[in-house]
């Protein structure tokens, strides 16, 4: 018997020749168990600790929400609320949106000397 590949496709109609063989690149295939399991990366679950609850917030706003899911009605609305129309709760959210971090580390480096300095003059290099 014939390999399937070349195998006519449509049985019914006899003026049709077999299927050209695909190249081997071409053919479907299905990827094997090996070169999933690093995409796939698996994990033993955890327990609803509070280590796990606090590792995934990401956020202020992730904060609030297990605050609100473990702390009783009463004090986390006392912690949380604000009079009347919490003008001053939309204050300090605004003010807290408007933090920008500005590292104070990094410098200029598009002209780098790697002269060495001694007592606050420059030396020549060693290598120069």
């Amino acid at each position: 018997m014939p390999p399937l590949d070349s195998l006519d496709r449509n049985p019914g109609n006899s003026t049709t020749s077999a299927a050209p063989r695909r190249p081997d690149a071409l053919r479907r295939r299905l990827p094997k168990v090996a070169d999933l399991a690093p995409l796939l990366k698996f994990k033993a679950p955890a327990l609803p600790t509070a280590q796990n609850r606090l590792q995934g917030a990401n956020t202020i706003a992730d904060l609030r929400a297990i605050a609100k899911r473990r702390t009783p009605k009463a004090p986390f609305d006392y912690t949380d609320g604000a009079a009347e129309d919490e003008i001053t709760l939309n204050r300090a959210r605004a003010s807290f949106r408007d933090i920008e971090f500005r590292p104070g580390v990094l410098r200029d480096v598009s002209e780098v000397d790697l002269a060495p300095r001694s007592l606050g003059r420059r030396r020549p290099s060693p290598s120069a």
